[in-house]
């Protein structure tokens, strides 16, 4: 077999029309236009809105973790430099392809569609957020200044959106289409309960996140909104959600039973896995029982009634550091929970006022609230 022939094989065609083609190879993914389009990207060298672009380029630049001379190497590129090192390699003319850059592998690039009438969206998404997601309004670690982007700290973890419509839009219609894609993304992440990477609140998207929109070009468009009360709107939000949750499932192994864990729910909180070992077997009254409770961790971490709890708590600490709740409420209503946990495991409502009792000397120790209910609740099970 032909080395040409094994470069054609290892391709794939993942959508084709009469109005673009969406080819994957390797560590890139390329969609290729067949009629003018008016496009609108965040690319570094051709971003804003065009209509001089034949392709949007989604590259894989990195692997996602551990990568860091290649990353340095990278950041040493200029604009310019990057940009055409990646379309050499992917053989796309420079000057006419958008490129956005990603850790996340091109393997897990998700596809979704979704149409009503003439209206029909395609949604490609590539997504990581173990690395840098983030929350709007958090604290930034990049600043650019005269000489460029300081302090260089390279972070995994991005959400690459690229939205290609069937039918030509207006200027307004294709700008609002960021809104709405934008809003998609950030619903996806609170659907998963996605941590902010520098603060206690749940993210939004990461710190890096880029997307190219493109519809064919017209002098008189057919669509002129879309919001979420348009038709299209909906189509744009629908698609473009059900892709990052598919992008997250493949790249990190996300998806909703694997959220049900309580260190996933606090652990924006600082209540993390090994802080609950750690508790347990602070508050075992005998080795037995120790082991007992390490051994049964990950059951409980996933059962329901404590997930619910943890999350219900998860609930109380935002709302505390929004202002809605005094820290006192805050301490006293996550002691509640606490206590409802403790009648859920012991099956004994009639225990809750026992139970609010012994864990009010533990408030504001959240990881150490949440054993000690649990340690309460097992023990007046089983005996």
């Amino acid at each position: 077999m032909s080395l040409n022939v094994c470069e054609q094989r290892s391709n794939m065609i993942l959508r084709a029309n009469e109005i673009f083609e969406i080819e994957r190879k390797h560590r890139f993914l390329t969609v290729r236009f067949k009629a003018p389009q008016r496009v609108l990207t965040t690319s570094a060298m051709f971003g804003g809105e065009r209509t001089d672009l034949l392709q949007i380029l989604n590259c894989q630049t990195c692997e996602a973790n551990a990568h860091h001379e290649r990353a340095k190497s990278l950041h040493l590129l200029s604009l310019q430099a990057m940009h055409d090192e990646a379309c050499l390699e992917a053989k796309c003319e420079s000057a006419t392809t958008a490129l956005l850059g990603t850790a996340a592998n091109m393997d897990y690039a998700a596809v979704q569609e979704a149409e009503y009438e003439d209206a029909k969206v395609t949604a490609i998404v590539t997504a990581g957020v173990q690395g840098n997601a983030v929350r709007t309004g958090d604290a930034a670690t990049w600043h650019e200044g005269e000489k460029g982007y300081l302090p260089v700290h390279a972070v995994p973890g991005t959400i690459n959106i690229i939205v290609l419509f069937h039918q030509s839009l207006s200027s307004a219609a294709l700008a609002r289409a960021v809104v709405t894609l934008t809003e998609a993304k950030s619903r996806a992440l609170q659907d998963l309960a996605i941590p902010s990477r520098y603060s206690t609140g749940l993210a939004t998207g990461t710190g890096t996140d880029q997307f190219a929109i493109a519809a064919p070009f017209s002098e008189t468009p057919r669509f002129h909104w879309t919001g979420q009360h348009a038709k299209l709107g909906e189509l744009v939000g629908a698609a473009v959600h059900k892709a990052v949750l598919e992008a997250l499932r493949w790249q990190n192994g996300l998806e909703p039973s694997i959220t049900r864990r309580l260190s996933h729910a606090l652990g924006r909180y600082g209540v993390k896995q090994d802080q609950l070992s750690a508790q347990l077997s602070a508050q075992a009254s005998n080795e037995e029982e120790r082991k007992f409770l390490l051994e049964s961790l990950a059951m409980i971490e996933h059962d329901p009634k404590v997930s619910a709890v943890a999350y219900a708590i998860a609930s109380v600490l935002d709302r505390e550091l929004a202002g809605v709740f005094p820290h006192e409420s805050a301490l006293e209503s996550v002691r509640h929970q606490c206590a409802l946990l403790s009648t859920h495991l012991s099956a004994k409502p009639e225990r809750l006022c026992d139970y609010l009792r012994l864990l009010e000397p533990l408030d504001g120790q959240v990881a150490a609230q949440l054993s000690h209910a649990i340690i309460l609740g097992w023990r007046d099970k089983w005996n």
